[in-house]
């Protein structure tokens, strides 16, 4: 619903709209071609979407390693590493659920953790990170349900992503993608 507020700013669900551009079906029908080769582009190289979405005035830059990982989540069906500590394993893993959410219409991504509720605090903590750094990703989530054993974020476009755990209790549920943290146990 298109609203203005105080300030006189057009607003469309309660998110200002930048220089008076709206997006619209006739819009998106008559360039499907081109975003389509965008969104391409950017599940192919999540990478080059995390440079042009960080903001101006931050220092965050993707170690090299950092942005062949990036690429592998989002490419490969399975990718399997070890890797040695300060990789940043989890917020990689969990950056790379949330664009493919953001990218990908009616996605079901998911981290399964041994320990749920532990799985749940690092996710909760690298999912306030990533939408610090950056502000862009947090606008395409709709709904953010979060307790102390449950975390599930629903997306415009109707992607879903949450943390799961390894018990009987999670036998049966559907998804389309996934990470699994510490496959070693």
């Amino acid at each position: 619903m298109i609203q203005t507020n105080e300030n006189k700013e057009v607003l469309k669900d309660g998110i200002p709209i930048c220089k008076g551009f709206i997006i619209t079906e006739d819009y998106i029908a008559q360039n499907r071609e081109v975003i389509e080769q965008w969104i391409n582009l950017f599940v192919a190289y999540p990478d080059i979407l995390i440079d042009l979405i960080t903001p101006s005035d931050s220092t965050f830059k993707l170690f090299f390693y950092q942005r062949i990982f990036l690429r592998a989540c989002m490419r490969f069906r399975y990718v399997f590493g070890t890797y040695t500590r300060a990789f940043s394993k989890s917020f990689l893993a969990i950056l790379s659920r949330i664009i493919r959410c953001s990218l990908l219409a009616n996605e079901k991504s998911f981290i399964c953790a041994d320990i749920k509720a532990t799985g749940v605090k690092i996710a909760t903590e690298k999912i306030n990170e990533i939408f610090k750094l950056f502000p862009l990703l947090e606008k395409e989530v709709l709904v953010k349900h979060q307790s102390t054993d449950y975390i599930e974020l629903i997306f415009r476009n109707g992607s879903m992503f949450d943390v799961i755990g390894t018990s009987q209790g999670t036998r049966g549920i559907r998804r389309t993608s996934g990470v699994l943290e510490e496959a070693v146990l």
